[in-house]
């Protein structure tokens, strides 16, 4: 077993990834080998999100409040339930949703950069792709993704900061999980709703819309050759369904393992109470909430 867990984990940096376009907002990514954050109570590696984490929950706060951003939360909850590969059990609240995300983000960071915040990659099919999370500034345009003062990002270096980028891919995440608008901002997009990385070649959902690691079969490497999308979606999954197996054991065991901190659990629930009943609570039982918060 212990020579297996060792495979799997070398595994995740053996393989370079090259995330192919959506219908509407190409990117693509690098490769690195540089290490990154072991989690306990995981069977893989995560990119460490302490510099980052609460950025990209922010903006899931955010857009939360707004329609498209209701629409994506219950999106990713059905997603959950249709695609169980990522999650089992699947969870069932707007805060473990947030953290799904979260999890999915670090899992897949580890392929699309190796976890550097400096990696850029030129061969992208729309121009260099940036960061952790491997978007160019044409993406970062085209999906209105902003620094935390509220500045519209439009610099390689803006995207190299890993705040932004993690703000970046939580937007990115929003508007594929809501349905990507065409030009004139209509829904033009429903196939990505209610899913994580479905359809024929996984390219459907709120991540398969745009990172090729968590699509099947193989993509491009950008440079004429080819990469093994399923052996990267498959050890992604492992990690996100360790995750939610956790989560089902309530909030508690989350921080006692070590796989969320105190202030994240309270971020991911809008800043609700995070030292009632529902720090007991798990993700995948639904609860009533108190005074209008999101419950665990």
């Amino acid at each position: 077993m212990k020579v297996l867990f060792i495979l799997i984990l070398a595994s995740l940096f053996a393989l370079p990834s090259m995330a192919m376009r959506s219908d509407i907002n190409p990117m693509g990514s690098t490769f690195g080998n540089e290490p990154e954050l072991d989690v306990p109570g995981t069977s893989g590696s995560r990119c460490n999100s302490t510099e980052w984490a609460d950025d990209f929950l922010n903006v899931l706060n955010e857009r939360e409040e707004e329609h498209h951003g209701r629409v994506a939360m219950n999106s990713v909850l059905q997603g959950m339930q249709n695609e169980p590969d990522f999650c089992a059990p699947p969870l069932q609240t707007p805060a473990g949703a947030k953290l799904f995300l979260l999890a999915l983000a670090e899992a897949f960071f580890v392929k699309e950069s190796g976890c550097r915040p400096e990696a850029m990659n030129p061969h992208a099919p729309n121009g260099t792709a940036v960061g952790f999370g491997q978007m160019g500034v044409g993406d970062a345009r085209n999906h209105r993704c902003t620094t935390t003062d509220g500045t519209r990002i439009t610099t390689n270096a803006q995207l190299q900061d890993p705040e932004n980028n993690a703000r970046c891919v939580a937007q990115i995440m929003v508007n594929c999980a809501s349905g990507l608008p065409n030009r004139h901002g209509n829904m033009a997009e429903q196939r990505h709703l209610n899913r994580i990385a479905g359809g024929n070649r996984g390219q459907f959902g709120v991540v398969g819309c745009f990172w090729q690691p968590v699509r099947k079969g193989t993509g491009g490497d950008g440079q004429g050759g080819r990469v093994d999308n399923q052996s990267n979606r498959e050890q992604i999954q492992e990690v996100t369904r360790n995750f939610c197996s956790h989560a089902g054991q309530g909030t508690n065991h989350l921080m006692s393992q070590n796989l969320v901190q105190e202030d994240v659990l309270c971020l991911a629930m809008n800043n609700g109470p995070c030292r009632s009943f529902q720090m007991a609570s798990p993700f995948n039982n639904r609860r009533p909430s108190r005074g209008g918060r999101s419950a665990l």
